[in-house]
């Protein structure tokens, strides 16, 4: 994208600064961030002071308060558009747990979703009462947002405010940029980049590094969609994986990725205590996240309430922080439990997690779809799962949960990405690679409450 010095960016539904930290990383400098959430704004504050900040419910913000910028990202409300908020999505689709009527949509939820509406309402006042339209806008969200029932009609808005549309679907590991790997996360997710006429547009072939075992180098791997004939939406895995760019080559190749980095969090029992009745349906609690190079003690240092020290016992300043915030929504009764992943098969056979199968490749190097193999080479697997929960929860509401099983490989092909859990059977192959090198598959359980299990299991291939 053709940046100059002169530019600048407001970032809209700002959360601690992570996208902002890659706008400025980008060499934009931020004008503007808002917020509803105060204690968000505050961290953001913090990890970027020389940017205005505003706490304000943005759907009831005149855009006239943002300042003027070349380009606006924005990061509207993904909770209610992800199945994991526990309520299902309102679609003109089916719905991934069919049900004999659609759930009502909650007030929240519908106001929720709305907050996409904000980036046109910010768009028509740039270009029409400023006459300066953002040239690029950016909107990140889940991948569930393009199945919104209102997409359509939000891809008109911005189509009638000349704005060209690309979606770019990736993965949050593979965010690499010049000077650093992606984030130390697993998230897919998608970016809608709109671009204003007259602009030129932005080089989204986006070829994130990977070893590439058959090259023995590292490359920039192409993205490669399993079913060219659908529109390029989906998760990494699922729906797309990385080759190797070289023509002789074209070996499935993993990007390279930092590691996840993992936390526990207990919620103290009195987190509730002082809410009235009202508030508690969506009481949120925040978990404040600190990385120092140094020994973390309580104390207070410019308003994050803990301090740090080096290894000769010298308190660090703020600017040596790396500040993050997590928002967590919490109930006192209806708590909900992980589901449980009872046994894994492999073609009717138990499958312990520290055994290894054997599989034959197709033997077509090509193979992108199950189909496209014989069925010899093909292996039945069967993830069991614990019963879903079912009862009252605290607002007298009557629900029973429904779960579904994700399944991810590093190479091979699944006859489905997603099962629902009553009909846990599903088909994989492997696909042709060199060597005996193992391929790892990985078996994810989630409920529509948020719950979450996961397993994997390794398969030689000859």
């Amino acid at each position: 994208m053709p940046f100059d010095t002169g530019w600048s960016a407001v970032d809209l539904f700002a959360g601690a600064g992570g996208s902002s930290e890659g706008i400025e990383r980008a060499g934009v400098r931020l004008a503007h961030a808002g917020n509803h959430w105060a204690l968000a704004i505050a961290v953001h504050e913090l990890n970027h002071p020389n940017a205005r900040h505003t706490v304000a419910n943005i759907s009831d913000t005149d855009p006239r308060y943002f300042a003027p910028a070349e380009i606006l990202w924005a990061s509207p409300s993904c909770t209610h558009h992800s199945i994991a908020r526990g309520s299902k999505r309102q679609s003109a689709q089916a719905s991934l747990f069919d049900a004999d009527e659609p759930p009502p949509a909650d007030e929240a939820g519908e106001r929720s979703r709305a907050t996409m509406f904000d980036v046109p309402r910010f768009a028509e006042f740039a270009k029409l009462v400023r006459s300066k339209p953002y040239r690029y806008i950016v909107v990140e969200n889940v991948l569930e947002v393009t199945q919104w029932i209102f997409f359509p009609q939000w891809r008109a808005m911005m189509t009638a405010l000349e704005y060209d549309i690309e979606i770019v679907c990736l993965n949050s590991a593979f965010a690499h940029g010049k000077s650093y790997l992606g984030a130390p996360q697993s998230r897919d997710r998608v970016y809608i980049v709109c671009t204003h006429k007259g602009m030129p547009k932005p080089d989204l072939d986006i070829r994130p590094p990977a070893w590439c075992p058959r090259c023995e180098s590292v490359v920039h791997a192409v993205q490669a969609w399993k079913d060219p004939r659908k529109p390029r939406l989906g998760r990494y895995r699922a729906q797309y994986v990385y080759l190797c760019p070289t023509l002789a080559c074209q070996a499935q190749v993993e990007p390279l990725a930092l590691p996840e980095g993992r936390f526990s969090l207990e919620i103290p029992p009195e987190a509730l205590q002082g809410l009235p009745e009202t508030a508690r349906p969506s009481a949120l609690v925040g978990a404040l996240l600190v990385a120092c190079p140094g020994t973390i003690g309580r104390g207070d240092t410019t308003g994050v309430p803990v301090t740090c020290r080096d290894a000769d016992g010298t308190r660090l300043p703020i600017d040596a922080f790396e500040v993050g915030l997590k928002r967590i929504f919490v109930r006192a009764h209806d708590r909900n439990a992980n589901p449980e992943i009872t046994r894994v098969t492999w073609d009717g056979d138990d499958w312990p997690e520290a055994e290894i199968r054997e599989a034959r490749a197709c033997p077509d190097p090509d193979t992108r779809e199950i189909e496209d193999c014989d069925p010899k080479h093909r292996h039945r697997i069967r993830v069991e799962t614990s019963e879903p929960e079912s009862g009252v929860d605290e607002n007298g509401t009557a629900f029973s949960e429904q779960q579904i099983v994700q399944f991810y490989a590093t190479a091979g092909v699944y006859e489905r990405p997603v099962r629902i859990a009553a009909e846990p059977d599903n088909h994989w192959a492997a696909q042709r690679k060199s060597g005996s090198e193992l391929t790892r598959l990985w078996f994810v359980v989630r409920d529509d409450r948020g719950g979450v299990a996961w397993t994997g299991r390794q398969v030689r291939v000859k």
